[in-house]
């Protein structure tokens, strides 16, 4: 199998299992309300060994576009779905600036 189709499959399965989690119609899904999010930390320079960080929320949002585009339309994101019994699916595409800093060791 390429890899493309399985980073496919694994796209739409992530939207899937959301979906199923929301489904409240007695098959056995979740019946919770689900937040699909895909989360870009911004400016993460201990993580430049994969790549340049992510520089702003733009950039982050058009590389999952990007990713995504053929698979899950672009119109699809921000929105709130619901299933028949009123429970809601949201997927997002968020990102956040998270500075770590040293830990502490007790001793």
């Amino acid at each position: 199998m390429q890899a493309r189709a399985v980073e496919r499959r694994g796209r739409v399965g992530r939207w899937g299992w959301a979906g199923s989690g929301a489904k409240g119609d007695g098959s056995g899904a979740l019946g919770v309300p689900v937040v699909l999010v895909y989360l870009g930390f911004l400016g993460a320079t201990e993580m430049s060994d994969q790549g340049a960080p992510l520089s702003n929320g733009d950039y982050w949002q058009g590389c999952v576009l990007s990713h995504a585009a053929g698979t899950i339309p672009e119109e699809a994101w921000e929105q709130r779905y619901e299933t028949r019994d009123g429970t809601s699916f949201v997927p997002r595409i968020l990102s956040v600036q998270q500075p770590l800093t040293a830990a502490r060791v007790a001793t």
